[in-house]
């Protein structure tokens, strides 16, 4: 089994053209619940619903996408996507089944923060969805 850098992924949204540089969050947990019978030594744990963590895809940010960042802040809390993980090898050659996560609902459009003085920092334009899971 080969190993993976960070770098050894390939991120799309439905709907928006080009892929992302970074994607955060997606993860899931659940809040156990803790019973102990009368008389009894040990506890009954039960697992309670699961919860999602937010997902933030960014990537850098090229005038040519201020239409459709325009068209999807006026979608905010409407727009739903499928996001997808897709691992890759050293070549970027796709590996593997994509994680998927879809009808993810778009909840936050981040535009680039402005700096003047700035020289070597990226623009940058950031996403973020809630969802219910992986597929």
């Amino acid at each position: 089994m080969a190993k993976s850098a960070k770098n050894n992924f390939a991120v799309k949204v439905s709907g928006i053209a080009g892929t992302w540089s970074q994607m955060t969050g997606g993860g899931g947990t659940v809040e156990p619940i803790r019973d102990r019978s009368g008389g009894s030594t040990k506890q009954d744990i039960i697992g309670s619903p699961p919860s999602f963590d937010d997902i933030t895809v960014t990537r850098v940010f090229d005038v040519a996408h201020l239409p459709a960042l325009a068209s999807l802040t006026k979608a905010l809390g409407r727009s739903r996507h499928t996001i997808t993980k897709q691992a890759t090898d050293a070549n970027m050659t796709a590996k593997g089944k994509p994680v998927s996560y879809p009808n993810a609902l778009l909840v936050g459009v981040v535009y680039p923060e402005v700096d003047s003085n700035a020289t070597t920092d990226k623009a940058e334009v950031t996403l973020t969805f809630s969802h219910n899971g992986p597929a």
